[in-house]
């Protein structure tokens, strides 16, 4: 049952790093890359439900579980990895939503650089 939790935990650490990376990026620069690895984010966490659906299914199979101090200090570690991950996705999704407020305006704000009057007479 440990090494299931230390399963779950590397996939949460690694969904955690990968995150970081993607936090990191500039969107203005570099959107195409942060969309690909948005994207392929998706199969961290996966691999993060995969290793609970085996935590849970090992559960139901084991008649008296019961949880070790080492199990409560990973499954600790286990959280404290996802709030923190929590915490960067906010940062990604207020740096997207920046971004899309920055091109809304330059988009809705017209060319003042044309002086040009055309008038008919």
């Amino acid at each position: 049952m440990e090494n299931l939790y230390k399963r779950k935990l590397e996939a949460v650490e690694n969904l955690k790093f990968f995150t970081e990376k993607i936090m990191n990026l500039s969107f203005k620069i570099e959107y195409q890359k942060a969309e690909a690895m948005i994207d392929e984010r998706a199969d961290y966490y996966a691999k993060v439900k995969e290793a609970d659906d085996k935590i849970k299914e090992s559960i139901n199979k084991t008649t008296g579980y019961k949880e070790t101090s080492q199990i409560k200090n990973i499954k600790s570690l286990i959280r404290k990895s996802l709030e923190e991950t929590i915490e960067m996705d906010k940062c990604i999704r207020k740096n997207l939503n920046e971004e899309l407020k920055n091109v809304k305006l330059s988009l809705n704000q017209p060319s003042t650089s044309s002086k040009v009057l055309n008038v008919k007479a």
